[in-house]
């Protein structure tokens, strides 16, 4: 279990930097909101493959804008055995803060938006909260 949470933890940072690499490509002014940058079809085409790629990780990936908020949902398509889980969702998501702090400042370079969030949550098949948290810009 261990092992396959961290193959997931590599698969977030790599969704988080092609977020960041969309971001960096528009460059004709700011997006009015979290929503309109991600309903960006050249956005929706940087992310796909990676949202496509967690599917043989055993995850649905869902990335949705609301207010100042980037939220990455994922969802096993498997039901986990909830042991402990929380705990090392917590330990890796921590282990990565400064990548998702990153983000959520790079954000600001591209939505007008004051004070933007990264949001990750993971769930488990049967729409449980495995565990949440938020990153703000530093």
């Amino acid at each position: 279990m261990k092992k396959a949470i961290s193959k997931v933890f590599s698969l977030t940072l790599a969704i988080l930097m092609v977020v960041s690499l969309a971001a960096c490509a528009q460059n004709n002014g700011k997006f009015a909101s979290v929503e309109d940058y991600l309903a960006n079809e050249q956005v929706q085409e940087q992310l796909q493959p990676s949202i496509d790629s967690v599917k043989n990780m055993g995850l649905d990936l869902k990335i949705t804008g609301e207010g100042n908020k980037l939220i990455y949902t994922y969802t096993y398509t498997t039901q986990l055995d909830e042991d402990g889980v929380a705990e090392q969702l917590k330990e890796g998501l921590n282990a990565q803060a400064s990548s998702f702090e990153g983000v959520a400042s790079n954000l600001k370079d591209v939505i007008n938006v004051d004070n933007p969030v990264v949001v990750v949550t993971y769930l488990n098949k049967d729409g449980t909260v495995l565990h949440t948290q938020e990153f703000t810009a530093k």
